[in-house]
């Protein structure tokens, strides 16, 4: 049997050092007074590292770190180098001081281990052989050659040259949101959108929670449900979303549950270039609920509103109440054309808002505007309207006095009031 196309390996990076350095740079942590440089690159034996010059061993530290590698697309990674060690105490020394790591930020770093080392200090090349990167399928990587010395002894390590391969992953479609969500969360996959089923943008998040524009959250709804899609920058990538709007095209992302919070979250920027806003495509209206309702796992993502609800404070915390149901009421996104009330007592309100969830899965109700609602009460005058005015004391309201006139008659309105 021949292996699939779908198994075969792509080259996601490769490097000849005795060609040049390429764009991997060098990190010095530790760099002795007396040299310039640890990490040299050379014709001969590529990239070449050494704390030993003039007769003279120098304790130092010094990465050789590799430019972000992006398996986004891939899975079954693995990297290979070809390398020499010599003049360090031993070849078990060198495994010490001669070492690879991998880091998903620059900043926290993995050893890893299991590949081939020389059998002996010599200047003979040797293959390392396959070094599994599977477990970092689907992220952006770094991978750092780490070189050590003391002042004891220092070694040299030279690398000739570097590659690293993975299998292209042949990622799900799906054509609605409504099919998204019966993914498994943490499912990477194409969501294409259509005229005919376009992704309604009901709210735009316009910035992160570093307050940059880098991370915008736009929540969307089809005709069934709701997701928040994230990094799909709008700016950088060349497109933009505004509410009212709508989304057609296909991405790629990774859809996940956060705290129970449906989530689309790019994994490739340049996809985002393949979606399309359509301004002022259709008015986005919030979907009318009850607090029971809210309390649930349906409408999540969802732009949403309560009518005519009270709100309580606990421990300096807003809550819509209903009986014994009660939703949490936070200005999450920090809009500063939002006034979130203070004394609640005796008041009634209407808020719109995103129904979102806090770290610990806690349904929110991320406020976008909120005002106190006002009820109606009308007086007829040929009614007793005593009971009404006995029952709303006290409450704030719109009164409307109705009374019919008879023609050919003089008419007098008294209204008494305090």
């Amino acid at each position: 049997l021949l292996p699939s196309a779908a198994w075969a390996q792509t080259t996601i990076l490769e490097q000849d050092f005795t060609q040049s350095q390429g764009d991997f740079q060098v990190n010095d942590v530790s760099l002795p007074a007396d040299l310039t440089a640890v990490w040299t690159q050379t014709s001969a034996y590529g990239m070449k590292a050494t704390a030993y010059s003039n007769s003279t061993n120098y304790a130092s530290e010094s990465w050789l770190i590799s430019p972000e590698i992006d398996l986004t697309l891939y899975e079954n990674a693995k990297c290979s180098f070809n390398q020499a060690l010599n003049f360090f105490s031993s070849i078990d020394k060198a495994k010490e001081e001669a070492t690879l790591w991998v880091s998903t930020d620059r900043s926290n770093w993995t050893q890893l281990s299991g590949y081939t080392y020389p059998s002996s200090l010599s200047w003979n090349y040797t293959q390392t052989g396959d070094i599994d990167l599977s477990a970092y399928n689907g992220q952006k990587i770094y991978l750092g050659f780490k070189y050590t010395s003391t002042s004891t002894k220092a070694g040299t390590w030279e690398i000739k040259s570097f590659k690293v391969t993975a299998t292209e992953v042949d990622y799900p479609t799906v054509s609605s949101l409504t099919a998204m969500k019966q993914l498994s969360s943490g499912t990477i996959a194409l969501l294409t959108l259509s005229k005919t089923n376009p992704g309604l943008i009901a709210y735009v998040n316009p910035t992160s929670a570093s307050g940059t524009s880098e991370s915008q959250t736009a929540f969307i709804r089809d005709s069934q449900t709701a997701v928040s899609l994230v990094n799909f920058l709008s700016e950088d990538a060349g497109w933009h979303t505004s509410p009212q709007g709508a989304l057609i095209g296909t991405v790629l992302g990774k859809y996940e549950l956060v705290n129970n919070m449906p989530q689309f979250t790019s994994v490739d920027g340049s996809d985002a270039e393949r979606i399309l806003c359509l301004d002022n495509y259709q008015s986005i209206a919030p979907k009318e609920l009850s607090i029971d309702q809210l309390t649930t796992t349906t409408y999540l993502a969802d732009y949403v509103r309560l009518a005519d609800v009270t709100l309580t404070k606990t421990d300096g915390k807003l809550y819509a109440t209903s009986g014994s149901q009660q939703l949490l009421v936070e200005n999450t996104f920090g809009l500063t054309s939002v006034n979130m009330p203070v004394n609640v007592t005796g008041n009634r309100y209407n808020i719109n808002g995103l129904l979102t969830t806090t770290e610990t899965g806690e349904n929110r109700l991320s406020v976008t505007d909120i005002s106190q609602s006002v009820m109606l009460l009308e007086m007829y005058d040929e009614e007793d309207n005593a009971g009404s005015i006995t029952y709303f004391k006290g409450e704030t309201m719109n009164v409307n006095i109705v009374r019919e006139i008879p023609a050919g008659a003089w008419n007098t309105l008294v209204l008494p009031y305090s």
